[in-house]
């Protein structure tokens, strides 16, 4: 019973770089809702597109997606997911 909860928690954790696959991620200032720049995500791979801080750039390189998410209130910034079709 206990593996069988271990592999769906397992499963659950993998599912969420699915469901961010196609994603872009705009960035704003928690203050005065200024756009810093975009995150855009395929899958478990995203990179940085017109973001200005080289500190939150070194400091959330190589970080799971959600690690970075969870991190970006730390650099006054919050966010905002769109699918990359509703962009075009």
């Amino acid at each position: 019973m206990v593996l069988l909860r271990a592999s769906c928690i397992v499963l659950l954790l993998s599912g969420t770089d699915f469901f961010m696959a196609g994603k872009i991620i705009k960035l704003y200032d928690c203050d005065s809702l200024e756009y810093c720049g975009s995150i855009i995500s395929e899958g478990a791979e995203w990179e940085y597109e017109g973001v200005a801080d080289e500190h939150m750039i070194s400091v959330t390189k190589g970080m799971p997606l959600k690690g970075v998410l969870a991190c970006l209130i730390n650099f006054n910034m919050v966010y905002d997911i769109h699918d990359k079709c509703e962009e075009q």
